[in-house]
């Protein structure tokens, strides 16, 4: 699902409370990519295109080392072995606009994640160029896949007319889709919905940093629910969007929900013993701290500094120091009133 980091913003009064964020694509292989994966698993795998599969797979391998430049010449040159078999009728055009939609994607999520987001655009639009060609249609999956980048770098380049388009597009369509139980969504049902719920958590975050908090909150709950039924009760991403959903309802002052929110995250990071778990401690007693229950936010934050001094997060062991003498601090002054 992407790179996961915690965001601590600070709220009203000084206090914090620690969200999940993504670093990159947080959008996962869904269309495009599984599409083109057969290109690794037999589309090419006859006598002539050798080339193009070593040079896919080690174009493949550099990218997940994280060394883009030598991934991109490996790329471009499973090109152009593939451009020269072309010409001399050696691949179907098939398998050659398979190839290209599987390297542009590629390429253009390197480009993205290095922050090239004018390549990365091009990139991005040339792949739906050949998907269109090869018989896609714009709500074809593996189209807003690609729709769901687009929005995401959008939202990154604060272009909030194109995210904001992007991203109600690619939702819409989707629900459409469930609703009519179209046949591409009872083929792909679980992609279908796996995009719906990345498409509404990268909008919900979007929206955070809009301070549209209801909107998110409710998008939020959306993709939780179809992480919980696709991914399953215990699975890391349900933390990470119960965290995230704590952190809207904190800012909208409904304490109750949140405390219920950090709960049920707590409860899976502890069943899994997950290493965000003394964050969310920290984030427990950060929010009886905004509450005025010091006596229990000084307990979670004190769980919070222990494991994560004992897990070497220095991060989440001072912020909880930091929550440790606030609670303190407030309790005194309360006591002497």
């Amino acid at each position: 699902m992407g790179t996961i980091f915690k965001l601590c913003s600070k709220i009203k009064h000084g206090k914090m409370i620690c969200r999940f964020k993504r670093l990159r694509i947080s959008v996962p292989v869904f269309g495009a990519c599984a599409m083109s994966r057969a290109l690794m698993g037999g589309l090419f795998h006859t006598k002539g295109d050798e080339d193009v599969k070593y040079y896919l797979k080690i174009a493949g391998t550099a990218q997940k080392q994280n060394n883009p430049r030598d991934a991109e010449n490996y790329y471009h040159m499973a090109l152009h072995s593939a451009d020269q078999l072309f010409k001399k009728k050696e691949i179907d055009p098939t398998k050659y606009r398979l190839l290209r939609v599987y390297v542009y994607d590629a390429m253009a999520n390197m480009a993205y994640n290095s922050g090239d987001y004018g390549k990365a655009e091009r990139l991005y639009k040339e792949t739906m160029k050949l998907l269109l060609a090869m018989g896609r249609g714009k709500t074809d999956n593996a189209m807003l896949e690609i729709s769901l980048k687009l929005a995401n770098m959008y939202m990154v380049m604060e272009m909030p007319v194109e995210a904001e388009s992007g991203f109600n597009f690619v939702i819409d369509s989707l629900e459409e889709k469930i609703k009519n139980k179209t046949e591409e969504f009872l083929a792909e049902e679980e992609n279908c919905y796996g995009l719906l719920g990345i498409g509404c958590e990268n909008y919900a975050k979007y929206l955070i940093g809009k301070e549209n908090h209801t909107q998110a909150e409710s998008l939020l709950k959306k993709a939780e629910e179809i992480a919980r039924k696709y991914l399953g009760e215990k699975h890391p991403q349900r933390l990470v969007l119960l965290n995230d959903i704590a952190s809207v309802q904190i800012h909208r002052q409904d304490y109750a929900e949140a405390e219920k929110s950090l709960t049920a995250a707590l409860k899976i990071g502890e069943d899994i013993d997950d290493n965000y778990l003394p964050l969310l401690y920290c984030n427990m007693g950060s929010l009886h701290l905004r509450t005025g229950g010091y006596d229990k936010a000084m307990e979670w934050c004190q769980r919070a500094y222990e494991l994560g001094t004992e897990r070497k997060n220095k991060s989440v062991a001072r912020n909880a120091l930091i929550c440790m003498k606030k609670a303190e601090a407030e309790a005194e002054k309360e006591n002497s009133t």
